[in-house]
């Protein structure tokens, strides 16, 4: 990926100061460009429009997202319950380091393209996981469902964390993961 320079930089940090308190639709080239002092030219030597602005932005995280994810998905695959957290914590360092950004990414008002392939990064590990060891008379719809309901698991805690003001660090959140994800009631998915 390519480094931003200053100028691409301020104004990334203008677009997400308009987008943390308002949703993109109300976000115009007119209102980052005033606000920088800059002219609309200097906006567009950077980005087309604030669709690509903002399409770079969420692609910038899903990417290190997905590349830390494949990484340690040997983690994620494990049974025992240390790899489990090593496989959330390095994902969940991450978003600690980029927590305004992401707080911003995935608030009610965001469009839902981020939250949408963040879910997918999460219903890939799931489906690749229990698919294997779901019960096969509980049929392909439960399956889907009980992936659905671990994906939002996942996303509640990752949401609730980044969302809300707390003292909760990576290592709590990692536990929380590890606690929920064993104490689960997974025998009613798993094949005897």
């Amino acid at each position: 990926m390519k480094t931003k320079d200053e100028t691409q930089k301020r104004i990334v940090n203008a677009f997400l100061m308009f987008y943390a308190e308002r949703r993109f639709e109300q976000i115009t080239v007119k209102g980052i460009t005033e606000h920088l002092n800059i002219s609309r030219g200097t906006f567009y030597l950077h980005y087309v429009d604030l669709n690509e602005l903002l399409t770079s932005l969420e692609d910038e995280h899903l990417y290190e997202i997905r590349r830390i994810n494949e990484k340690n998905r040997h983690y994620y695959l494990s049974n025992n319950i240390a790899d489990l957290k090593k496989y959330f914590a390095s994902t969940l360092k991450y978003i600690e380091a980029h927590k305004p950004v992401i707080r911003i990414l995935i608030a009610p008002h965001a469009r839902a393209r981020f939250k949408e392939e963040f879910k997918d990064i999460m219903r890939n590990n799931v489906k690749f996981k229990y698919e294997t060891a779901v019960a096969d008379d509980k049929g392909d719809e439960y399956i889907k469902h009980i992936i659905e309901v671990f994906v939002a698991g996942n996303i509640g805690i990752i949401s609730n964390w980044v969302c809300t003001e707390n003292e909760n660090t990576v290592d709590d959140v990692t536990k929380l993961f590890g606690d929920i994800l064993i104490n689960l009631p997974y025998m009613n998915i798993r094949k005897t």
